[in-house]
């Protein structure tokens, strides 16, 4: 999800290369499990009251 979303892909100048396509999906790693030690990105609740309520509207 976060390659796709683009997470810690720099353009340009400060573009690092082979070496950083080699070692990104280590950092990657890294930030997936600190943000699931953290509770996730916190948009689950939302989602579920959303989804609760257009289940009750017969959608």
């Amino acid at each position: 999800m976060l390659r796709h979303a683009g997470l810690g892909e720099l353009g340009g100048e400060f573009s690092g290369g082979t070496g950083e396509a080699q070692f990104s999906s280590f950092l990657r790693h890294e930030q997936v499990t600190a943000l699931s030690n953290a509770g996730g990105i916190g948009i689950s609740d939302q989602l579920f009251e959303y989804l609760a309520r257009g289940a009750d509207c017969g959608e």
